[in-house]
């Protein structure tokens, strides 16, 4: 568990510096899209799950669910990001650990009950990996998170705080 913990943060460094490496270089028109691009893991992730779990031949139903809540927990990280990126940008850095935890409850209330008495499982390594992946990628969205604006007078000048 330490190693997983230490491993955890050096994602958040990492994952810091190359955000301020992306922040000079793309600069903050692209955060939208680099919100989007923190989804990557999570498909990759649930192409793992959904090819191990043909391979292991569980039902289709709960495969289908799967695949649907999965669809659906990416199309709506995916249509909620380019407003939160707008209004709250502090909100859209957490979007990829958001999508993470829904996530990891889809997997645990769909698959999670018929890999009991299947010879293949998911692998431990694969979801750690995951995670880490998530991490990594909230953190490199924080450079691109803009401070709060300040709001305007009646006038349409800025307050000085």
């Amino acid at each position: 568990m330490r190693l997983l913990l230490r491993f955890g943060f050096l994602a958040a460094f990492a994952g810091l510096l190359v955000g301020l490496a992306l922040r000079v270089a793309l600069t903050r028109r692209r955060f939208a899209a680099l919100v989007l691009l923190t989804l990557a893991p999570l498909v990759a992730h649930a192409g793992y799950l959904v090819s191990l779990a043909s391979r292991a031949g569980l039902p289709s139903t709960r495969v289908l669910v799967f695949v649907a809540g999965a669809l659906l927990i990416v199309l709506s990280a995916g249509l909620g990001a380019g407003p939160l990126t707008r209004q709250r940008p502090w909100l859209a850095v957490g979007v990829p650990l958001l999508a993470t935890l829904a996530y990891a409850v889809l997997g645990a209330v769909t698959l999670g009950p018929a890999w009991g008495p299947k010879a293949y499982t998911p692998d431990a390594l694969a979801g750690a990996a995951y995670v880490l992946a998530s991490v990594f990628f909230a953190a490199l969205l924080v450079p691109f998170a803009p401070a709060a604006r300040q709001p305007l007078e009646p006038t349409g000048e800025r307050r000085q705080p």
